[in-house]
């Protein structure tokens, strides 16, 4: 059997476009389906053969194309099924947790008041006191724990929004080729004022959709900052002046992104 070799394989791995890698994309074997339609209209008299070889091969390209949709129509739905399932775990595990927070510091209270109301016996007192030292245990444990998992919740919101804001990059692209592509210098200026226009309406949409959500992301930040009050870095501090800001850029965004995970994380190794 004819084997490829390994170092050609990968070099047109590399080299193709992507949706030429198995499984093609859906659409390829329409292309070379359009392709052999059109060789075979300028073949005015093929032999019967090629006319047979054709038939089963025209039949072969749309079963193939039949399948690739198949398969990409499966892996999305997977993708989606997957997505959903998480979301509904992050939600169910959150209103767990929010029940838990909601009796501990109910419990926490209930103690403080029997505090108050055992005034003048000291041993009453002196039990209550512990009670409520187990109980503010219970309570900060159980917040801290809804706090962790608030994080994944709101960096998969952020994602959501930095995603297709990474789509400025693609933009710059096409009118830094556009502006490549002229040599009348008015062409060019009117080019880069337009870039600049549709970059700003770009920046001002996303921005608009990521505020709410650096505003929560902000005060998790603050809440979880509470828990390593005795470790707080330089970084939380220059972290502090990127939720600050407004309007958010994309990098604001990213980068608020990448640090909330980081500090759960330590937040987690501290507990």
């Amino acid at each position: 059997m004819f084997s490829m070799p390994v170092p050609v394989y990968w070099l047109l791995r590399i080299h193709l476009p992507t949706c030429v890698h198995w499984p093609f994309c859906p659409g390829v074997f329409i292309a070379i389906l359009g392709l052999l339609a059109a060789i075979m209209t300028f073949w005015e008299s093929p032999p019967r053969i090629v006319k047979v070889f054709s038939t089963a091969l025209f039949f072969a390209l749309m079963w193939g194309e039949v399948l690739m949709m198949s398969k990409d129509r499966d892996a999305h739905d997977l993708a989606e099924a997957l997505a959903t399932a998480t979301e509904q775990q992050q939600t169910m595990m959150l209103n767990v947790l929010t029940i838990q927070v909601t009796k501990s510091n109910s419990d926490l209270a209930a103690v403080y008041r029997k505090i108050d109301a055992a005034k003048g016996n000291p041993q009453l007192i002196a039990v209550l006191q512990g009670q409520a030292a187990e109980a503010k245990k219970k309570a900060d444990s159980a917040s801290r724990q809804w706090l962790l998992a608030l994080v994944p919740v709101i960096s998969e919101n952020l994602s959501q929004v930095a995603h297709p804001w990474v789509g400025r990059i693609a933009l710059m692209d096409y009118y830094n080729r556009a502006v490549i592509a002229n040599d009348d210098p008015n062409v060019k200026a009117k080019l880069r004022k337009e870039e600049q226009q549709e970059l700003s309406r770009l920046d001002a949409k996303y921005a608009e959709q990521a505020r709410p959500l650096m505003q929560i992301a902000d005060n998790v930040r603050k809440q979880l900052l509470e828990l390593l009050a005795s470790s707080q870095t330089e970084e939380d501090k220059r972290e502090a002046d990127v939720f600050a800001k407004s309007p958010y850029e994309l990098q604001d965004v990213t980068e608020a992104l990448q640090y909330l995970r980081e500090l759960a994380h330590r937040v987690s190794v501290a507990s």
